[in-house]
């Protein structure tokens, strides 16, 4: 018995390589890629959140570039971004930051069963606003884990896997909901060079070039700063064949390109 399971095993190996081989030849054609790429569309990304000081709204446009052929998103600076209280009115007022976001201020948070609504114009003169929301309860987190893996995710430029963190996730649906979770995050990164000038000194805040001199300076921070990164993709879920049951281990990736500790 043993002895046929083994030659079972050789078989359908063998055969699997015949027919991938046989996939290859006979089903890839070469085609040539359209894109239909368009210039100046408005996408806005904006979060109303329970917790002090982490709402946000990001405002970005499609550019593209002819002369070089290339397509690229850009953060729409000087708009006016402010969230409307529909209970009482009250306006706040959105400023961008150094990370290309708009962020509220710092005491600001909205509270459950309040309604809002966003209001946004450009320097250019458009104008967008949402509809108005009402802010459901938030369902309570019961447990988070950070766990190390020395290869968490593989990096294109290095080549290779690197190491980071996953960030797991516990909580309990409420059964006859329909939710939907969305994951947001931030880092802080300590910073150890805050600026640096090739072939120039710092005066003013500003570079100025210099004939002779070393081919660059890096002027330390003083007093400490930090780098805040937000998540590249949003990670989403929905509870639909999971309504009412216990969600565990649900993750986000953070992997590390470099030595220091990051605060999320």
């Amino acid at each position: 018995m043993k002895h046929y399971l083994i030659k079972l095993k050789t078989y359908l190996i063998s055969t699997f390589w015949l027919t991938m081989l046989v996939f290859i030849t006979s089903c890839i054609d070469l085609v040539d890629a359209e894109y239909n790429y368009q210039d100046n569309i408005i996408f806005i990304d904006a979060y109303a959140l329970t917790e002090v000081g982490t709402s946000t709204v990001s405002i970005k446009r499609s550019k593209w570039f002819e002369a070089y052929n290339s397509y690229s998103v850009e953060f729409v600076t000087k708009a006016k971004v402010r969230f409307e209280n529909m209970n009482t009115e009250l306006m706040i007022d959105f400023i961008a930051d150094s990370t290309k976001v708009y962020v509220c201020p710092p005491d600001f948070a909205v509270k459950e069963g309040e309604v809002w609504k966003l209001h946004i114009e450009l320097a250019d003169g458009r104008y967008f606003e949402s509809k108005p929301e009402k802010v459901k309860a938030a369902i309570p987190i019961n447990e988070i884990r950070a766990e190390y893996s020395p290869e968490v995710v593989y990096y294109a430029p290095r080549e290779k896997f690197v190491p980071g963190h996953r960030i797991c996730i516990d909580w309990q649906d409420p059964e006859g909901e329909e939710n939907y979770y969305l994951w947001k995050y931030k880092t802080f990164e300590p910073l150890y060079v805050c600026k640096t000038c090739e072939r120039g000194i710092l005066r003013n805040e500003v570079c100025q070039s210099l004939r002779f001199g070393p081919e660059y300076y890096n002027y330390l921070c003083d007093p400490a700063c930090w780098q805040i990164k937000y998540e590249k993709e949003p990670v989403i879920f929905e509870d639909l064949l999971f309504d009412g049951a216990t969600i565990t281990n649900k993750e986000i990736i953070l992997p590390f390109y470099r030595r220091p500790d990051i605060f999320i």
